[in-house]
């Protein structure tokens, strides 16, 4: 058993397309420009799958981002530090309060830069991960672990 992170970007016109986690990587690192994303800004889920031999069996996690690009194509390298910066203020206990509200930190980081994926998007997203899985179920009888860890 392992795991492993899928990464999905969600067009404007809703469709969902997979990105490799080198392609993600670059992008991250700003190594990669994307033209097409060039001046605005895009919604990756983040997904971490959990596999044995081979097959996706369960979905432990998934994480909505949202990357905003500069004029260029690039990530926008102000905005990814402030999100990673708001991130720790977020998880530092200093900056909510005693009743556990979040910070302000926290509320602009979800907001600006997170997104909750509707339930339709999830059954997408389970629907593409699990594909290759059902494929197996209906000419074996095999039947994967499809509870979410969430």
């Amino acid at each position: 058993m392992g795991a492993s992170w899928r990464f999905f970007r969600f067009d404007d016109d809703g469709a969902i397309k997979r990105l490799s986690r080198h392609r993600f990587e670059r992008i991250w690192n700003g190594s990669e420009l994307c033209l097409e994303f060039a001046g605005r800004s895009i919604r990756i889920a983040q997904v971490l799958v959990d596999i044995e031999s081979r097959r996706p069996r369960r979905i432990w996690r998934i994480d909505g981002l949202k990357l905003h690009f500069d004029g260029t194509g690039c990530l926008d390298e102000k905005k990814r530090q402030e999100w990673i910066r708001l991130e720790v203020q977020a998880a530092d206990p200093s900056h909510g309060d005693t009743n556990n509200i979040l910070g302000l930190a926290a509320r602009r980081a979800l907001s600006e830069y997170t997104f909750i994926l509707e339930r339709h998007e999830i059954a997408a997203l389970s629907a593409l991960i699990f594909a290759k899985t059902l494929f197996v179920v209906k000419e074996v009888g095999f039947e994967p672990s499809t509870t979410f860890g969430l």
